[in-house]
């Protein structure tokens, strides 16, 4: 099974949809103090994850398309991705929990494991494959060493 929709796409989609649960659960709000504080830390950091994953693509001079995983012509496993081996989800993560914070409603946080376990199943595992067709031993011995997430 292979996503067809670009992970980006998947992640607005999720926002969206954390908009539209707590619209519909207002109920569900909460407050804390400096929440909108802790909503731009996560956006920030994300973003900044995010963008060394990116970057560290861009030196090793191999795809980022998430869309053709089989076109990877190195295994990167420097900067950010000696610590996570999926940088860019992560700070999708991370953006949806900041938005989280933003919408102050418990019921938008429902959103994020359907976000984590479709990018699992539909992104992360296809991608996975074709890393471990492509570079064999060197990306099993990648996972051993760096976690999925953090």
């Amino acid at each position: 099974m292979r996503n067809k929709i670009p992970p980006p796409i998947v992640a607005i989609i999720a926002a969206l949809l954390m908009l539209g649960v707590s619209m519909i659960f207002p109920e569900a709000v909460f407050s804390l103090p400096y929440v909108n504080v802790f909503g731009s830390i996560f956006m920030a950091l994300s973003i900044a994850i995010m963008t060394a994953g990116i970057l560290e693509f861009r030196r090793a001079s191999t795809t980022i398309n998430p869309l053709i995983p089989d076109s990877a012509s190195e295994l990167v496993s420097t900067g950010i991705f000696h610590y996570s081996r999926n940088p860019m989800y992560l700070g999708m993560v991370g953006i949806l929990t900041g938005i989280f914070f933003y919408l102050s409603n418990f019921a938008s946080a429902l959103i994020i494991p359907i976000f984590i376990s479709f990018i699992y199943q539909y992104q992360i595992k296809p991608e996975e494959e074709a890393m471990k067709k492509l570079f064999s031993s060197s990306f099993e011995d990648y996972c051993h060493n760096v976690r999925r997430w953090v």
